[in-house]
């Protein structure tokens, strides 16, 4: 099985495609937000541009959840991200949350609408497999992973560079 993490936009776009992945990935969303509600993933997805990353927003009736992943220990992403976020309150009339899934051991943090998850054994075993923690296993994930072909793989391996590149420029 190819070595592909859950933690990238292109991932979580197959994932949102199909009904049982979906609902993994929505039970995650419930359980970091604390909030029950049906979500629309926006079309935020940069599959030609070497240069943009894609991201992940999600809309509900009421709210915008952003959401973004640290692979890298790099603050930076944060800052990025919390710029972006203000420009989204400019433009929705709703409650703007921003998720960072971080793929290291920590204490998620609740401020302000941005959460930081972390791995941890407060996490559900979902949440920290969702998080790489590869002690913990999912096989109908698992299941999902091995059927995607070299079209995704691409785009994902494009879509890992983007952030690594992203990461590596802001700590020059």
């Amino acid at each position: 099985m190819r070595d592909i993490s859950l933690m990238n936009p292109i991932t979580f776009y197959e994932m949102w495609e199909k009904p049982l992945t979906k609902k993994f990935l929505e039970n995650i969303i419930k359980e970091v937000i604390n909030k029950n509600e049906e979500y629309n993933l926006l079309e935020t997805f940069n599959k030609d541009c070497m240069h943009l990353r894609s991201y992940i927003f999600l809309e509900s009736s009421e709210r915008i959840v952003f959401i973004d992943f640290n692979k890298y220990k790099n603050n930076t992403l944060l800052y990025f991200d919390l710029e972006l976020v203000d420009y989204l309150k400019l433009i929705y009339d709703k409650e703007i949350i921003l998720i960072m899934f971080n793929s290291f051991n920590g204490k998620n943090k609740y401020k302000d609408n941005v959460y930081q998850i972390y791995i941890n054994n407060n996490n559900s075993d979902d949440l920290n497999y969702f998080l790489n923690n590869k002690d913990n296993k999912n096989e109908k994930i698992d299941a999902f992973i091995k059927k995607l072909d070299d079209r995704f793989y691409n785009h994902y391996l494009k879509e890992e560079k983007k952030l690594e590149n992203i990461c590596n420029s802001a700590n020059m």
